[in-house]
């Protein structure tokens, strides 16, 4: 076992840095909405594998400050690095300067010292990371029940911490071709698969969100400033010197035993995979994250070996070391932008809590409002997604079923057409309603006559609206006045069009349904393929109310 009494001193100086830092660092949003997971364990939610809200739940065992939601994760770090420094292969006994240059590496690694404080999906699978690889490079070194064992635990919890460790296992299994002629790698993979089993289950038994989300509804129009960002977004998460090293070690002095044909495999896997996806979209810097673990045992092999490299990489991390301390003091102080989430306001809560008066609270377009208002207040709230918007954790509990017909206050930026009030700390207005009415319980099936529609022609389109609520919903209430009408989505932009004709009915009893038909005066249009959808909607906004169908549009029809 490598390591002196240096190494760990400065494992300890790690986990109570850390500790400081995630006792005075503000909630950051996306922790509020996995702390709001974790009040509701399940085997999976609408974002993520459930591994973040089992370790912000056993956080919250524990203590009832902050650390309720980040303890285990400033646990884990400390024991990521020792896993890493485990896997080095060095020549000798560290020596001091190795040490020193392993800590210094390690924090000036941005995205990887964030995830030593803060409980994101990101510090489990860093963690997942780590033991997966060092169980490979056991196993490499003797097969055993032990090593077996400790793959089958560090792949399940892998694909249970983010849908990134999935790759980390398929890139290491490509990087050893001869492992597929190994029945124990078939026993390995059927166990894991065993134990994520209720995962896949749920995910069945909810129409696979997490699927649809990631794969389907994240995809956007294709932009250059997508492609062209990736590289210097990843420069800036995994620190310069870091990145450049990993790749310059891999292009001219790679190893060709297998241990490290996995690491090599995984560091270019991840970085390439994800470049791909900026063909669909933007691809987040931290996605990642877990080639950090490889990166830093390879540039951490290779930099000790090379004094004269050594040297000159330690002055320039030591200087972006310098840079880390002063963002993670400017946490502390709260100073930092709006953008980086770590402004959630108490205040502004509380007064919104207290305008609400014991009723429950639904906010509009913004799954992260609600979770922080749980944090600081205790009390209930929800989130509905509008066309344009994407959907969340909420759409699955769909507590907000429990509130049709009842008062609520409702938060978000309203339309000049609702008497709304100012909330205090906030730019977002509040009304409140005796009657709660949201358009995303009626499901509307339709027929078209025709999938060819001619720009500007005006279409009649027959649909069957059913209430899917045990209870009556009122279509027009003193607050509410349900709209119906038709979307067309085309190259990332929603056209939304009113019917020209609305339903008479006032209500439609439980689970029941009534039948009309639409009359939509298309504007003029461009040319080619749109999906179409029936939204339903009212002052709040409309909702994707249909399954979505695709069409033709062509030049206006000359009728003469």
């Amino acid at each position: 076992m490598k390591g002196n009494k240096k190494f760990y001193i400065f494992l300890a100086v790690w986990f109570f840095i850390n500790l400081i830092q995630a006792i005075y660092t503000n909630i950051q949003e996306d922790e509020a909405y996995y702390f709001l997971y974790s009040r509701h364990l399940a085997w999976g939610y609408f974002d993520h594998p459930p591994f973040v809200a089992l370790l912000i739940h056993l956080s919250s065992l524990i203590f009832h400050n902050i650390l309720k939601v980040r303890f285990f994760s400033v646990v884990l770090q400390p024991i990521v690095l020792w896993l890493i420094w485990q896997q080095l292969n060095l020549k000798n006994k560290p020596t001091n300067q190795q040490i020193n240059f392993f800590f210094l590496s390690a924090f000036s690694v941005v995205m990887f010292t964030v995830y030593g404080f803060l409980s994101t999906p990101d510090a489990p699978l860093l963690f997942f990371t780590a033991l997966f690889l060092y169980a490979y490079q056991q196993f490499l070194y003797k097969i055993n029940v032990w090593n077996v064992v400790l793959l089958i635990l560090s792949s399940t919890g892998l694909l249970y911490s983010k849908y990134q460790g999935f790759l980390v296992i398929a890139l290491t299994l490509f990087s050893n071709p001869a492992l597929f002629k190994k029945p124990v790698m078939y026993a390995i993979a059927s166990a894991t698969l065993l134990l994520f089993l209720p995962h896949i289950i749920w995910q069945f038994n909810n129409g696979f969100p997490s699927v649809k989300f990631h794969v389907v509804e994240r995809a956007v129009t294709f932009k250059w400033a997508y492609f062209w960002e990736y590289i210097p977004n990843q420069l800036l998460s995994f620190n310069p010197i870091i990145f450049i090293t990993a790749i310059f070690m891999i292009i001219k002095y790679h190893k060709s035993d297998l241990y490290h044909r996995a690491l090599y495999y995984n560091i270019v896997g991840f970085v390439v995979l994800f470049w791909l996806t900026t063909f669909r979209g933007h691809a987040e810097p931290h996605w990642t994250i877990a080639a950090a673990v490889p990166m830093l045992i390879v540039v951490n092999e290779y930099l000790t070996d090379s004094t004269s490299f050594l040297n000159l990489s330690r002055k320039l991390i030591v200087a972006s070391v310098i840079l880390i301390l002063g963002l993670r003091t400017a946490l502390i102080l709260n100073i930092l932008p709006k953008q980086m989430g770590f402004s959630g306001n108490a205040l502004k809560y509380e007064a919104i809590a207290k305008m609400a008066k014991n009723k429950p609270v639904v906010f509009i377009d913004n799954h992260i409002e609600p979770a922080l208002y749980y944090y600081f207040t205790g009390k209930p709230a929800v989130s509905i997604a509008t066309i344009d918007n994407r959907n969340s954790q909420f759409d699955i509990w769909n507590e907000q079923k429990n509130w049709i017909g009842k008062p609520v206050l409702i938060v978000g930026n309203l339309p000049d057409t609702i008497a709304a009030s100012p909330i205090p700390y906030s730019q977002e207005k509040e009304w409140s309603t005796n009657a709660f009415f949201s358009t995303q319980f009626l499901q509307i099936h339709y027929t078209l006559p025709d999938k060819t529609l001619h720009s500007g022609d005006t279409i009649h389109v027959p649909i069957i609206v059913k209430n899917t609520l045990p209870k009556p919903y009122y279509l027009h209430t003193n607050d509410f006045k349900t709209d119906v009408g038709i979307v067309l989505m085309h190259k990332g932009q929603n056209k939304i069009i009113k019917s020209l004709h609305y339903p008479e009915y006032r209500h439609i009893a439980a689970n029941h349904y009534i039948v009309d038909t639409l009359k939509i005066a298309l504007p003029s249009l461009n040319k080619g393929a749109y999906k179409m959808a029936i939204w339903a909607g009212n002052n709040l906004g409309q909702t994707l109310n249909s399954n979505i169908s695709t069409v033709e549009i062509v030049d206006e029809e000359n009728t003469h």
